[in-house]
């Protein structure tokens, strides 16, 4: 079952990515230089062509970033399957 609204999530997050490399100023090889992954995959993540990106792979471009992670995903919505409220 996909969680609703992960698509735009996704998009939403390789959008982040690109837009902070670019204030960064580093291209898609410079910022493959700093986490060991391709230019290909990094391309897809920014383009939300891969289906699903691993919590390391987040952790590893933050990192490289100089964001933490919940700077790179912004992710504000509810927690799958909790409560809307939590405190």
């Amino acid at each position: 079952m996909v969680v609703s609204g992960f698509k735009t999530e996704v998009k939403n997050l390789g959008i982040r990515i690109r837009k902070i490399r670019k204030s960064r100023k580093l291209t898609l090889q410079q910022l493959g230089d700093l986490t060991g992954i391709g230019k290909s995959n990094l391309s897809r993540y920014e383009n939300a062509k891969a289906p699903n990106i691993e919590y390391l792979t987040i952790f590893t471009i933050a990192k490289a970033l100089d964001v933490s992670i919940s700077e790179l995903t912004n992710y504000d919505g509810p927690i799958p399957g909790g409560k809307k409220n939590v405190g």
